[in-house]
């Protein structure tokens, strides 16, 4: 492994010098079903048609692709199991066309995605596991695929989940039926710019969940029969700026809830069937911007459940235009927001190379 690495991390040949262009980067590699341990595969660059570690098993201290390039057509780590006390892809870049973690099992101490980039035209982490004791980090990661992204059914174990700052700028990021179980897990000012995200059907437990200053921008965003089950939830400060905004039969049973200073400025947002059963509080107080709002008592108030505040309703909100119409953002002729409303989709933004290119 050491001498592969050592390849793969040599510059490449001069070819006006007249040295053959093919070099350890172009090669295949397919490490199947091998025990590997102390793994330091940083900075490698793979290129070739597969990159393959399916069932390959890491041992040791750590394993670590930090700054590694996969610009293989395809990379593979389905059903790979991390043992490692610390697994690091802090600052990898996945150029792949199809990247696949499928089953994959995160073991050890801490998982490390920090700042990683994902392109190419789809990523999956469907049915992973993270079990890692401390930390699983996807925080500053940026996604950028041509088609999707996807987490459906995987299962986030760690004492820490952190989704902090990630931006997902791809047709559809999905999270459908996770199951967060860490005891903080952390979206705060993850930005979406999506054709569709959805947590649909996803369970929310621990301690504390924080969507605070996320943003959500696009089409579509589906919270349907999310069950918020930790003792606190929080979207405040979120900005709630798809097309359309389903929270339809989710479940809000923790201690708390708070949308506080939330800016709902979606065509329609609904919390149709939804059931608000905290302990104490659910807030809607203050909202920056309250547009095209669905609930079960809007012709009946005597329905509101008294945790549901604030008592007077519908919520004033702070900014009346914005209720009305949402601001055009400042990065350039109404930026991304005001793209979306113009009706360009994630996928044109995409074909229209907004997207970095693939070396």
């Amino acid at each position: 492994m050491r001498t592969i690495a050592a390849h793969l991390t040599a510059p490449d040949p001069d070819e006006s010098a007249g040295t053959a262009s093919k070099t350890w980067r172009d090669l295949d590699y397919d490490f199947t079903g091998a025990h590997l341990y102390d793994v330091n595969l940083d900075r490698v660059v793979f290129r070739g048609e597969r990159t393959d570690f399916t069932d390959v098993h890491f041992h040791g201290q750590k394993a670590s692709f930090r700054e590694t390039e996969f610009r293989a057509r395809r990379t593979y780590f389905e059903r790979a199991e991390f043992h490692n006390r610390i697994t690091s892809f802090h600052d990898a870049k996945f150029h792949s066309e199809h990247t696949a973690f499928f089953g994959t099992k995160f073991n050890g101490r801490s998982i490390f995605f920090t700042n990683a980039q994902f392109l190419g035209d789809a990523i999956h982490f469907e049915d992973a596991v993270f079990m890692n004791q401390s930390l699983t980090s996807f925080a500053g990661a940026q996604v950028w695929c041509r088609k999707d992204i996807s987490f459906d059914v995987a299962e986030f174990h760690s004492t820490r989940t952190n989704f902090d700052s990630a931006e997902f700028h791809t047709p559809v990021a999905t999270f459908a039926d996770v199951q967060f179980d860490s005891r903080r897990t952390s979206f705060q000012n993850v930005q979406f710019y999506t054709d569709q995200a959805s947590f649909m059907r996803s369970g929310f437990d621990g301690k504390t969940i924080s969507f605070r200053e996320a943003q959500f921008h696009g089409t579509s965003l589906i919270f349907d029969e999310a069950k918020f089950r930790a003792e606190t939830t929080s979207f405040i400060d979120a900005e709630f700026s798809s097309s359309s905004t389903s929270f339809r039969a989710a479940e809000f049973n923790g201690a708390g809830a708070s949308f506080r200073h939330a800016k709902f400025a979606s065509d329609t947002t609904t919390f149709a069937l939804v059931k608000f059963e905290t302990t104490n509080l659910c807030e809607f107080v203050d909202p920056a911007a309250w547009k095209s709002m669905v609930f079960d008592w809007d012709d009946d108030l005597s329905k509101k459940p008294d945790s549901v505040t604030p008592a007077k309703w519908p919520p004033l909100a702070s900014d009346p235009d914005d209720a009305a119409e949402e601001k055009p953002r400042e990065n350039g002729s109404g930026g991304r927001a005001g793209r979306m409303a113009r009706g360009l989709t994630v996928a044109q933004r995409l074909r229209g190379r907004l997207a970095p290119k693939r070396r």
